[in-house]
């Protein structure tokens, strides 16, 4: 939410009656024009999650009915073409679920609340810790971190942001991950850091843009979708998201969103 300030007029500058009910209704125009464009935006959403996810639906069913079925008719060269196109399918779908995803933050309501941000980051890891249990990663947790913010967005982008540190962790040796706070300038600044394989500063303004890979699927999985999803979330909350990073080198993101929150 916007706040808009109006300082008094001075008698000079002062507006007439006429004027002020010409400003009302173009304020009332841009607010339709507002709304109309949600409305698109929903019926876009609609569209995209009805019209192109149930073929990709049937497609999928069908090609588990071929394997199933004529398994020894396909041949093997047959099921492993036939497996290509239901991965490369099932990828589309995960794909297309999280771009309606993204265009879903902007209308996201927000709650603001007192949010415990070390037993919300403390929770997250045991989750990443359960669901890969072949893992050693030394984890470091700041106590005491807290913030103002809503708890359900905020949530989801430390949990973007700790699934990226973690899988990005996945070939050194010692992996290591850490996660503290510090306060400037009247703002929460919550460090992730980890040692991971970085990336070349030259492509930062990449990362932020839905679908774009700066890995290969071979080297790391995932759609290219969680960190635009990270700086939509971020500037729905009024606040934003830097990187320090270098090849070979790790990563230091930094989430800065103002202490007391107005969004």
């Amino acid at each position: 939410m916007n706040n808009i300030l109006l300082s008094p007029l001075s008698k000079k500058s002062q507006l007439t009656e006429q004027e002020v009910r010409q400003l009302q209704l173009q304020v009332q125009k841009q607010q339709q024009v507002i709304r109309d464009l949600n409305k698109e935006l929903d019926s876009f959403t609609y569209s995209v999650s009805h019209d192109l996810k149930g073929p990709l639906t049937i497609m999928n069913g069908f090609v588990e009915m071929l394997l199933r079925d004529y398994r020894e008719e396909l041949g093997e060269r047959g099921a492993r073409l036939l497996n290509r196109v239901y991965s490369n399918a099932g990828y589309l779908t995960d794909s297309i679920d999280g771009l309606l995803r993204l265009s879903r933050v902007s209308g996201a309501d927000i709650t603001l609340s007192h949010i415990d941000v070390t037993a919300t980051v403390t929770e997250l890891v045991q989750q990443l810790t359960l669901a890969h249990p072949q893992r050693e990663v030394t984890v470091v947790i700041a106590t005491d971190m807290q913030v103002y913010s809503d708890a359900e967005l905020l949530q989801e982008v430390l949990q973007e942001l700790l699934a990226n540190a973690w899988k990005f962790t996945q070939y050194q040796s010692v992996a290591r991950i850490e996660i503290s706070q510090i306060e400037h300038a009247g703002q929460f600044v919550l460090q992730i850091k980890d040692n991971g394989v970085g990336f070349d500063k030259a492509l930062m303004e990449q990362l932020f843009i839905p679908l774009r890979r700066l890995h290969s699927s071979e080297e790391f999985s995932g759609k290219g979708l969680g960190l635009a999803l990270v700086y939509k979330m971020l500037q729905r909350l009024g606040g934003e998201i830097t990187i320090e990073s270098a090849s070979s080198e790790g990563c230091c993101f930094q989430l800065v969103l103002p202490l007391d929150t107005d969004v």
